[in-house]
């Protein structure tokens, strides 16, 4: 059994974000669309969140019992049924699985999947690092515009433009930072409104995230600075949105020292 714990906020967020019933993006899981094949060892960091025996959501290594993940991805935490697994690129063969025994999340006043989408997992027995299993840094340090960043993550491939079965094999693609002030008027043309708290990323149509990727890393400079969150119909042309690693930089230390 593991236990549950939900910061919540002081201050009031108004607003619910890009999430709605008629985004397609949002249907269970999310993966990398335009993306390749990880080279072996490439992220020892990324797991993979599963409900009987099922890739659910990704997630990050932040120290031998931490995981990073997104808050919406907690709907398939249940007792004795999920799984977090680690050093393996293929979810058909190798690999570890951990039990969690905590879940935390940075709740505020909206009901909200997507509202302040962060989460943390203790896991109920350290992790062995080694080759294939590494704990990565968190950043507080802001993105520059442009700046190239990588996504890993296990989802939907697109073949001729059609969604097809999830891959069991890890995927990975280099974006481009979308500064928040750009990215805002992006979405604000939408009446979709991005907060604070929240990256965007784009390169082109026909790549970024999709159903399957939600809550793994987006990384750069081989440190972590966003969690994958949503994205408006895959691929489709608009940016893919995360949370902010260096705006939940704080919050994230005082929750692990605070819960061991």
């Amino acid at each position: 059994m593991f236990a549950s714990i939900v910061f919540v906020s002081l201050a009031v967020w108004v607003g619910g974000g890009i999430g709605s019933p008629v985004d397609c993006s949002f249907r269970s899981m999310k993966p990398i669309i335009g993306g390749s094949d990880a080279k072996d060892g490439a992220a020892p960091y990324q797991v993979s969140l599963q409900l009987r025996n099922e890739h659910r959501c990704g997630g990050s290594i932040i120290s031998d019992r931490w995981i990073l993940t997104a808050k919406h991805c907690l709907k398939y935490v249940r007792d004795n049924q999920t799984k977090v697994v680690v050093g393996t690129n293929d979810l058909e063969k190798g690999g570890l699985s951990y039990d969690i025994d905590l879940t935390i999340s940075y709740n505020s006043s909206v009901n909200n999947d997507f509202d302040n989408d962060i989460a943390l997992l203790r896991l109920a027995a350290p992790l062995k690092f080694g080759k294939h299993v590494q704990k990565i840094e968190y950043s507080d340090e802001p993105v520059p515009d442009n700046a190239t960043v990588t996504v890993y993550g296990w989802g939907v491939m697109v073949v001729n433009g059609i969604l097809q079965k999830k891959t069991t094999k890890l995927q990975t693609i280099d974006l481009l930072n979308v500064a928040l002030e750009r990215c805002q008027a992006i979405y604000g043309r939408l009446n979709r409104p991005i907060h604070e708290d929240q990256l965007c990323t784009f390169t082109k149509r026909g790549e970024g995230t999709c159903h399957g990727d939600s809550g793994g890393a987006l990384v750069w400079q081989k440190k972590q600075v966003g969690i994958v969150s949503k994205s408006f119909i895959c691929a489709f042309g608009m940016p893919d949105v995360y949370v902010s690693i260096p705006y939940y930089y704080n919050w994230i230390r005082e929750m692990i020292e605070r819960h061991g």
